[in-house]
């Protein structure tokens, strides 16, 4: 995915060829689970802390989102 958004070359900022991604999924705090979902009905289920929200667009992209964001959502699928 690194390479296929074009990031080929360190002049670029980033190689694929020499990167090293760094992967670091823990599970979600007991505090926040307590107020999320524990002992809670289904319909009353809050989002927890797994949400970025971007209130603005940019022409950096063909989506009009920052790069930051459209990378990690091009490289979300391939950790699973």
């Amino acid at each position: 995915v690194v390479r296929h958004v074009g990031y080929d070359a360190a002049s670029k900022g980033l190689d694929y060829k020499n990167c090293e991604i760094e992967i670091a999924i823990h599970e979600q705090h007991e505090e926040i689970a307590n107020v999320v979902h524990v002992d809670k009905h289904e319909d009353d289920f809050g989002a927890g802390d797994q949400c970025l929200m971007f209130v603005y667009a940019r022409v950096v992209t063909e989506e009009l989102k920052p790069l930051t964001s459209m990378l990690a959502h091009k490289l979300n699928p391939k950790l699973g």
